[in-house]
This record gives C-alpha cells, structure tokens and sequence, in this order.
C-alpha cells in the first residue's frame, strides 16, 4: 500500500546504492523514496539516473516498468504546464 509522500521505487539493494553514491540521490536501501523532493527542476536528472542505475546493476529487463515510468513522469509535467 502506497500511501503518503514515500514511494517505492521498486529498486533492488544494489540500485539504490549506486544511486546514493553516484547520483547522490537519497532513499532507503529498501527503494522507498520522499516523492515530495521531485519538481519540474530534477525530474529528468532523476529519470536518467533510475535508467543508469538500473542498467548498471545489469537488472535493466527485469525494471523496464521505470522507462514506462520515465515518459509517463515527463507527460505529467508537460501536462501541468
């Protein structure tokens, strides 16, 4: 159940480290995420570095959900404006 400002990203352990430490984006090593933090400003940093992320752990096929993911949270923006 999702409810509330934290998401679950759905990234394994090792994900969620590279993206500490590469990107220095912080959320728990569980994948749970502060969707309050996202804004118009970070959002396509964050969706590249979910991409990077992902195929660096090499777990690319197993999350394609995140590129659906990442054109959904684009047209979401677009459409605001």
């Amino acid at each position: 159940n999702q409810i509330g400002m934290f998401s679950f990203t759905g990234l394994n352990t090792k994900q969620c480290e590279i993206w500490i430490e590469k990107y220095h984006i912080y959320l728990l090593k569980s994948g749970r995420i502060s969707m309050a933090g996202i804004n118009e400003k970070n959002y396509k940093y964050l969706a590249s570095s979910i991409k990077s992320a992902i195929e660096q752990a090499k777990w690319f096929r197993k999350y394609m959900y995140f590129l659906f993911l990442y054109f959904n949270l684009i047209g979401a923006i677009s459409w605001k404006k």
